[in-house]
């Protein structure tokens, strides 16, 4: 059984968008590498960071659930984000660690259910 490498990476205090692009870039080349037949085994990635405020919109966002307008949200130093990917709307700001991993599944088990299972284990 191969060694399998997890590397964390902080980087601090960050924009929203700057992270989605570095996400972005290293989601790109752990690609290159596996269409190129290179062992990605350790370039498992767990990105460690806090966003100013923002608010992301996800496909099941409501602007029903927003207790002001999103054209007001500057106006209480929120800025706001559609994105793509499931979900509603969530909040990210400072002082909030957030971690993105961005693994080649390969590496571990292509099974998402074991993989929210270790991501979020129930007592």
């Amino acid at each position: 059984m191969k060694q399998v490498k997890l590397t964390y990476l902080n980087k601090g205090n960050i924009s929203y968008e700057d992270a989605l692009a570095f996400q972005q870039e290293v989601r790109k080349i752990i690609i290159e590498l596996k269409q190129l037949k290179i062992d990605t085994s350790a370039n498992n990635l767990l990105i460690l960071c806090e966003h100013q405020p923002i608010l992301t919109f996800g496909s099941s966002a409501k602007e029903s659930e927003l207790f002001i307008p999103r054209s007001k949200l500057s106006d209480v130093g929120l800025d706001h984000l559609d994105i793509r990917r499931g979900g509603a709307i969530t909040f990210h700001g400072e002082g909030q660690l957030v971690g993105y991993p961005i693994l080649d599944l390969e590496n571990f088990k292509t099974d998402v259910r074991w993989y929210i299972k270790r991501i979020a284990p129930l007592p």
